[in-house]
């Protein structure tokens, strides 16, 4: 959910250059990645397709803790 609420904020800086600082100058990229890289490596090897399609994902909920 942190990640998401990244993405939406750099994508939502009006100012490019600012914008570009924050992922050029910051570990911002690597924590992502990291981040996204591990979840994925958590999901089942083998997953049926009806299972994905039923998950409600929601962005942006409050009640989510890390």
């Amino acid at each position: 959910m942190k990640a998401c609420e990244g993405l939406v904020l750099i994508a939502s800086i009006p100012n490019d250059s600012c914008a570009k600082h924050m992922l050029a100058d910051t570990n911002f990229t690597d924590q992502i990645t990291s981040k996204l890289c591990s979840l994925y490596s958590a999901l089942p090897k083998v997953m049926d397709p009806a299972d994905v399609e039923s998950v409600d994902a929601k962005w942006g909920y409050v009640g989510y803790s890390t």
